[in-house]
């Protein structure tokens, strides 16, 4: 939740972003967290391929349709951790290969209500519009385009990181895109899975030269509640794309992951 919390402020300035991130999350000095997350859930009972396009490594998964309950527990800002988490949900996925369409999970109910997270562009601005109102800060630039909506921070924020004299723009989101209805999760994990391969050169020539750069592209799978098709062929791709500044010598990572998402998207 804190990665995303930063991912969606990328328009305050360095000092206001730890600032309302401590004050959300805790910091160095705080005797507790002013939240806590609680998972209650059953052991996984499925198998499945990291590399579905490969089929080779396998780990123990959970399956389709299996639940879990979380519970948010805080004193204050309990609206806006809700709204957070909903967004977390929607745009990314939960433990290994989560930035590749696995870990999708979505929200059944709420407080033992049913709840639909939304799956269309205009649902998905009107969830983070309630989001930044419930924050109570300034709100970037977010624009509804025909395919995506398009978040501008109109600021040059350079996150320093503690371990290097150099500045880096931290991840925070530029472009959600959602793309066209799948009839099949295996189906959809395996295009997700083979695109990243097919477009992944540029990846393997820096994890050849020892520099770790994660991607700044997310993909995870949402429920498509508009489609009037069977429940289990109610499924589009959702990407997020997160600022990135790859080093000099790689720009045409910029080509690679736009190819990525188009193989996805469409």
């Amino acid at each position: 939740m804190r990665f995303w919390w930063r991912a969606l402020h990328g328009h305050l300035s360095f000092e206001e972003l730890r600032k309302r991130e401590g004050e959300l999350f805790g910091e160095s000095g705080m005797s507790q967290s002013p939240l806590t997350v609680r998972v209650w859930s059953i052991f996984p009972s499925g198998e499945t391929y990291l590399l579905p396009h490969k089929k080779q490594v396998r780990t123990r998964s959970y399956k389709c349709g299996q639940s879990f309950k979380v519970v948010l527990k805080a004193r204050k800002h309990l609206e806006l951790y809700d709204r957070l988490f909903k967004i977390v949900v929607l745009l990314g996925g939960w433990g290994m290969r989560s930035r590749r369409g696995f870990g999708s999970i979505t929200i059944r109910k709420i407080n033992g209500n049913p709840y639909a997270l939304p799956s269309d562009l205009l649902g998905i601005k009107c969830l983070l519009d309630d989001f930044y109102d419930k924050s109570g800060i300034a709100r970037p630039m977010i624009d509804v385009r025909e395919s995506a909506i398009v978040v501008s921070s109109n600021r040059d924020n350079r996150f320093p990181y503690i371990s290097s004299n150099r500045d880096n723009r931290f991840p925070y989101i530029k472009m959600i895109e959602v793309g066209d209805v799948w009839t099949n999760a295996d189906s959809l994990l395996q295009r997700i899975a083979q695109s990243a391969s097919d477009h992944n050169h540029e990846h393997k020539r820096i994890a050849k030269s020892g520099r770790r750069f994660a991607s700044p592209i997310v993909v995870s799978v949402i429920e498509d509640h508009s489609c009037q098709v069977n429940r289990s062929g109610r499924l589009r791709p959702i990407i997020t794309t997160l600022n990135s500044v790859p080093p000099f010598s790689l720009k045409g990572e910029v080509d690679q992951f736009q190819a990525f998402k188009e193989a996805i998207l469409t």
